[in-house]
């Protein structure tokens, strides 16, 4: 519960160095751990990156190195008709172009 807690703080103030150590002791935590720790398997919102939506939207996703960030999964191809295909995978925007995260773990939907 304390993840969920600091990920619904993540936009309304800055991170401390306890919230830091936190995401870093998930990162390095083995997957079990990691998914105790983000709450996989029980009543918590997050699912793995292996499963991703259904329906094309914008989700949160966090990182095996423990970065949270808006991404989208594309299902790979030509997504735009005049640029190159790309490869199915978890993406998100950079600000200027889409590029691929690495190492996708966990993703939720966004809450509204």
């Amino acid at each position: 519960m304390w993840l969920h807690n600091l990920l619904e703080n993540l936009h309304h103030e800055a991170p401390t160095l306890e919230y830091m150590q936190k995401l870093r002791a998930i990162a390095l935590a083995t997957p079990a751990k990691q998914e105790t720790a983000i709450g996989v398997g029980s009543t918590s919102p997050w699912k793995s990156c292996d499963s991703p939506p259904n329906n094309p939207r914008d989700v949160r996703l966090v990182t095996h190195a423990g970065q949270y960030m808006e991404a989208h999964y594309l299902t790979g191809g030509h997504c735009i008709e005049d640029h190159p295909p790309v490869e199915a995978g978890w993406y998100h925007w950079t600000g200027t172009y889409y590029d691929q995260v690495p190492n996708p773990a966990k993703w939720m939907d966004i809450p509204r």
